[in-house]
């Protein structure tokens, strides 16, 4: 579950958003955002239950699902938040992790999965970091409409994909398969292309080192 739905849940059951902080990990000022912005939508509890994750942060935040930022560590920001009282550098970095989330929810809910995935995927979230960061700038290369498509189909044929799956897929021009716009292209079964060759060929289930 995302951050800011577990924000919203436990407001709703009564919690102090000190106490949600605490809790969640995340800094006082990442709740007072989520709070004010589901205030301002007037997202419901019953819009809550039935909305995916994606959709809601797109709800919540409209202007940074369309214009994604680039995550870049703001040094001396780290440095003087960690001179409060309270704030680790774990703290600090989950705020990044979110920042992460944002940027692919706003290229698609497909992108958001395999980003999730790849954070969860590891035990100390900080080794993700640069798998992520080349994965999403691979929106640059080839259009954030074709990153969505291949981590389509990457998550429709491979248990947790990684940077290298989706670069492939993009190389070898098989994401067009997964664009329901594109009638012309037809299904891929020739073992030569790499959609088709497996999570052995991709390197599935390893991290990118």
């Amino acid at each position: 579950m995302s951050k800011e739905k577990q924000i919203l849940h436990m407001l709703q059951d009564g919690y102090s958003q000190r106490c949600i902080a605490s809790t969640l990990r995340v800094s006082r000022n990442t709740v007072a955002k989520v709070v004010k912005a589901a205030s301002d939508h007037q997202l419901s509890k019953d819009a809550l239950e039935s909305m995916e994750e994606v959709e809601i942060h797109h709800t919540l935040f409209p202007e940074e699902a369309m214009s994604p930022t680039l995550v870049t560590p703001d040094f001396p920001y780290i440095h003087k938040e960690l001179l409060k009282s309270g704030v680790t550098l774990k703290l600090l970095w989950q705020e990044y992790v979110d920042r992460f989330l944002k940027w692919a929810s706003g290229i698609g809910e497909a992108t958001y999965k395999v980003i999730q995935g790849i954070f969860d995927s590891y035990r100390i979230e900080e080794q993700a970091y640069k798998g992520c960061l080349s994965l999403l700038k691979l929106a640059d290369k080839y259009t954030p409409e074709r990153l969505e498509y291949a981590c389509k189909a990457a998550l429709e044929r491979i248990p947790s994909p990684r940077y290298k799956n989706i670069r492939l897929i993009l190389e070898s021009g098989n994401d067009k398969a997964a664009d329901p716009s594109n009638q012309s292209f037809k299904s891929i079964h020739d073992e030569n292309y790499a959609l088709v060759r497996g999570a052995s060929y991709y390197g599935g289930g390893r991290h990118e080192k």
